[in-house]
């Protein structure tokens, strides 16, 4: 009877064992795991803050979280740059495109009590500004440049956020592809108005750009969205964005802005756009269709970037008409700051492991 009660004991005692292993272990995991995703979190803000650079160049780094020893609830963090991965990380077809430079594959290895766990995210920047090479981009080089009169300019010859010159520059009109035809539409009176980089006129083929993400992207992330129409000015001062507070102004359709409007931040049109009156635009202009800027009712001022796509799904032959008194300037300033503004780093999946 001894013996039998001392072994009834005994497997008693084993099963507890067992029992408190398995919930150490499975404590193990949980913690790990929280770990785990607390390093994601942590990664995500640090990706939004404008000072990330100094981030990107220390990973991958740990962080305590709680505990000392054997027993302290860890994370590792690693980033892992979309651009140079060799992968499709948008789904789009294509591998580390342009589009992909903003976006990030975050690997978190959490630990705890001797378990660890990793979770996977893709991290990608709310607006991921494109880097000009011009101050006007044509995607598409047979498209017409239609410039009347000579109070106009567009020049690649940057400027900080006053307009005033910092020595540097790019082009003034960037194509994707050949140039001739469009120095072909520029005459002998209007080559002077178009500087930049390489001479007069500064036109130049130029890396393509892939505008679809800029569209989706504006559509998805707007501050304010403009209906297909005339719009003459923000329901309310700065809604379309100031240097402090910039926006992304998305418009769905053809639209025209007349009055006296300002803005600062992103402009994006799924269309055609017709500026007229007084209209002063820092930072980015991405525009699907064709682009005319007519004099009268004020200067018109770019001051950054102005982007054109080729339209084939608006129009047969877009165009970029600039008529009167217009001032297109190139601005790596504003173009920074507006790309600083929007890369909020936001998570498109989260998923386990694995590590490697």
């Amino acid at each position: 009877f001894t013996l039998i009660a001392a072994a009834y004991i005994a497997a008693i005692v084993s099963a507890d064992v067992a029992v408190g292993g398995q919930a150490r272990a499975l404590q193990g995991a949980r913690e790990a795991h929280g770990a785990a995703s607390s390093g994601i979190s942590y990664a995500v803000a640090l990706m939004s803050h404008p000072d990330r650079q100094e981030f990107l160049d220390s990973v991958p780094v740990g962080q305590a979280l709680r505990g000392s020893g054997a027993n302290s609830q860890r994370f590792q963090i690693d980033l892992i740059p979309a651009l140079t991965d060799g992968a499709d990380n948008d789904l789009d077809g294509l591998i580390d495109e342009e589009d992909e430079e903003e976006m990030y594959e975050a690997v978190s290895i959490g630990s705890f009590d001797g378990v660890t766990r990793a979770v996977r995210a893709t991290l990608l920047a709310r607006f991921a500004t494109p880097r000009l090479s011009s101050a006007v981009y044509l995607d598409d080089p047979m498209s017409g440049v239609t410039l009347n009169g000579n109070a106009f300019r567009i020049s690649g010859n940057d400027v900080d956020l006053e307009g005033k010159k910092t020595g540097e520059a790019v082009f003034g009109v960037g194509v994707n592809g050949s140039p001739t035809a469009i120095r072909n539409d520029l005459t002998s009176s209007h080559s002077h108005n178009v500087t930049g980089a390489g001479g007069t006129p500064s036109v130049a083929q130029v890396p393509a750009l892939d505008l679809a993400p800029l569209i989706a992207r504006g559509a998805r992330t707007a501050n304010v969205i403009l209906e297909e129409g005339t719009s003459n000015e923000p329901d309310r001062p700065g809604d379309w964005g100031t240097e402090e507070t910039p926006a992304v102004v998305y418009g769905a359709g053809d639209i025209k802005i007349a009055g006296q409007p300002t803005g600062f931040g992103i402009l994006v049109i799924d269309g055609n756009l017709d500026l007229a009156g007084k209209f002063t635009w820092h930072g980015l202009i991405v525009v699907k269709g064709s682009v005319t800027i007519s004099g009268g009712g004020g200067n018109k001022n770019i001051i950054g970037g102005l982007v054109v796509q080729n339209g084939l799904n608006i129009a047969e032959d877009p165009e970029v008409t600039v008529q009167g008194s217009v001032d297109i300037d190139y601005s790596a300033a504003a173009i920074e700051h507006v790309r600083r503004t929007f890369a909020i780093f936001l998570v498109m999946n989260w998923r386990e492991g694995p590590s490697e």
